[in-house]
């Protein structure tokens, strides 16, 4: 039944009805029509019977083999794509998957099964083919993502060979940076020291000429050049000073003379030695009361340069009529901050950022300069500040005025000076303005 049947099923229901209605016809005529005498009618219906029985042995035989056949080609196909594309396309994800791109590949064999018939066995092999090509897709897709995974790769390589290379120039421009700022800080560390000897020299005659220790200086304007000689050179040791203290932080060889110092008597000492300043710049000067302080483990005389730095600068900076003040007072976390305050011109935080650089200067042209000075002054204090494990902090507003915090870590302070006489006797640093 080709043009009736349509499934597998009814050509053989249909093949075995066929059977049974011969079967039954044969039998009615056998019964109904044909005489016990008529030999020939015997006969034919003996030749239907053989007809029927040879038809149910064809289908029973030709039938299954069709259907053998077809199941033989899709068996054979399924075969090739299981050994063969499909095999190579797990075995490329598995190197893919390992990062071997060179195995990640796919043989693409597509041989699609031909079977002319429509029912169950058609629809199974179309539908094998559409697997078939599937899986061909998938194979030629992995194949065409294995090329962009090698390209992508040689592009990699040869992003990380560049940040090889440039991490290698980088690591030696650093290591020639550093050698010479090593070189730099020993040659200025050198020739500081040549220089302060001839300095001390003539800093000491001058003394001599200007006291008459030696005999009377016969002509009297002498005696101004001297005391002028004297000035100069005592400034002239004093940045030298400065710029061999920065040597020896820049490569170092710094080293502290650390004892208990009493910071109330470390104030007062450092604004006498700016009060004379403060007058000819007509600046007050003031203490601000913090009470009872505790003893500070420093080096006394690097703290005095320290203080006296941040008080010069907040003078120098600050207009006829201004105040600096400073207070000495414990904060968070038991840390001591030693703070100058001043009515000064104040910075911006560009200029804040300029003045903490080695000898940069916010002030930067040598033809309308108004301030003296080496740029080396909050370098300098920084660098001490951090010798003694602390740090400089610095807040200011242009045309208002500088707050200055130096700040030294709760491991340095000791207990109040009325608890610990060992120390010595601390100074309580009342409220006092210098005049």
């Amino acid at each position: 039944l080709p043009g009736v049947a349509r499934t597998l099923h009814i050509k053989l229901t249909g093949a075995m009805l066929a059977v049974l209605v011969l079967d039954g016809l044969g039998y009615l005529i056998a019964v109904d029509h044909v005489p016990s005498t008529d030999h020939i009618m015997v006969t034919i219906l003996e030749d239907i019977f053989v007809a029927v029985a040879m038809l149910t042995i064809a289908v029973g035989l030709v039938l299954p083999g069709m259907i053998a056949h077809s199941v033989v080609q899709v068996s054979g196909a399924a075969n090739r794509l299981v050994t063969g594309t499909l095999a190579d396309f797990v075995l490329a994800l598995q190197s893919l998957g390992r990062g071997d791109l060179a195995g990640a590949q796919a043989r693409v064999e597509f041989i699609p099964v031909t079977i002319n018939s429509h029912d169950e066995i058609g629809q199974m092999a179309n539908d094998f083919n559409l697997l078939q090509r599937e899986i061909a897709n998938a194979a030629t897709g992995l194949d065409a993502a294995r090329e962009g995974l090698v390209g992508a790769r040689s592009e990699l390589e040869q992003i990380n060979a560049s940040l090889e290379s440039t991490l290698v120039d980088l690591t030696q421009a650093k290591e020639a940076a550093e050698v010479a700022n090593v070189a730099k800080s020993s040659f200025l560390a050198t020739m500081s020291h040549e220089l302060r000897t001839p300095l001390n020299a003539i800093i000491g005659l001058s003394e001599m000429i200007t006291a008459e220790i030696m005999g009377p200086i016969g002509t009297p304007i002498f005696r101004q050049y001297t005391a002028d000689i004297n000035a100069s050179g005592t400034h002239l040791l004093a940045i030298i000073s400065d710029i061999l203290d920065m040597a020896k932080l820049g490569s170092g060889q710094f080293t502290l003379n650390e004892e208990f110092i009493d910071v109330g008597a470390m104030i007062e000492k450092c604004m006498k030695m700016v009060q004379q300043m403060s007058e000819a710049n007509g600046v007050a000067l003031a203490v601000i009361q913090s009470g009872e302080l505790p003893n500070l483990w420093a080096d006394e005389k690097r703290m005095s340069q320290v203080l006296l730095n941040l008080l010069s600068n907040a003078v120098k900076f600050t207009l006829e009529g201004g105040r600096v003040s400073v207070q000495a007072r414990l904060i968070e976390n038991g840390a001591m901050a030693l703070i100058v305050t001043d009515t000064g011109i104040g910075m911006t935080g560009e200029q804040i950022r300029t003045a903490m650089e080695p000898f940069r200067q916010v002030d930067n042209s040598l033809l309308t300069r108004q301030y003296e000075g080496t740029g080396l002054g909050l370098p300098l204090v920084d660098g001490l500040m951090q010798q003694h494990g602390g740090r400089l902090t610095l807040s200011s507003i242009s045309g208002k005025g500088t707050i200055a915090t130096a700040i030294f870590p709760a491991a340095r302070i000791n207990a109040p000076v009325s608890e610990n006489k060992d120390h010595g006797v601390g100074t309580n640093t009342a409220n006092r303005n210098y005049a």
